[in-house]
């Protein structure tokens, strides 16, 4: 290669691991909440109290997980880019890696480096793939298009359209629980291939959550 070595990067510290971490525990506080306030509404006739507590509850743990899955996705693109840089040039990077996807960059960089890989099958790949699918759904959303106006009109349709929306947040939230378990699943699978003492002290460093 013409140039040499990765010898040092420098960056503005990023704490995705952490920001993950964190939010899952508030995620899971206020969806303790909102199961209670959901039930007093079914309990009860709804009050206007209770309803704006419903709204901002369910918008609050939409922000947090919409956050926290965009950040474990874009701290993990950022880790395998570095691990790249330990074998390769910058410019080798950019010419041949930089276009890949996340996930492929997770599975081929890896065994560029070791002569091994991830397997495909493995608890930290599947989670990994289901992760980088909903911060694209988030980051490209289109919600669900119909030119069947009637929806508005008849409630079964528009149950069912609503139906399908609920979905769509209780899939982004179940993962933003995830990414937690997803981020340190993958950076431990990698060490399983790659034991050198570089990777072991990034990964501890990647994962620790003191404060400097």
């Amino acid at each position: 290669m013409d140039e040499p070595r990765f010898v040092a990067h420098l960056e503005m510290c990023i704490p995705f691991y952490e920001i993950c971490f964190e939010n899952k525990a508030k995620i899971i506080s206020l969806e303790s909440e909102f199961t209670e306030v959901k039930s007093q509404q079914e309990s009860r006739v709804d009050s206007e109290e209770l309803q704006q507590k419903y709204n901002h509850l369910k918008h609050e743990i939409k922000k947090l997980s919409c956050i926290s899955v965009v950040f474990a996705s874009s701290g993990l693109e950022n880790f395998i880019y570095k691990y790249a840089l330990l074998n390769f040039t910058q410019k080798y990077y950019e010419q041949n890696l930089d276009r890949l996807s996340t996930y492929s960059k997770w599975r081929i960089i890896p065994k560029l480096n070791t002569g091994h890989e991830i397997p495909e099958s493995s608890r930290s790949m599947q989670m990994l793939n289901e992760l980088i699918k909903v911060r694209n759904d988030i980051i490209h959303y289109k919600g669900i298009a119909t030119h069947d106006m009637d929806v508005f009109h008849d409630e079964s349709k528009f149950q069912k359209i609503m139906g399908k929306l609920e979905a769509q947040e209780s899939r982004i939230t179940r993962c933003a629980k995830n990414s937690p378990d997803t981020v340190s699943e993958v950076l431990n699978d990698l060490l399983k291939i790659d034991s050198s003492k570089d990777l072991k002290e990034s990964v501890e460093e990647y994962l620790d959550m003191s404060d400097e």
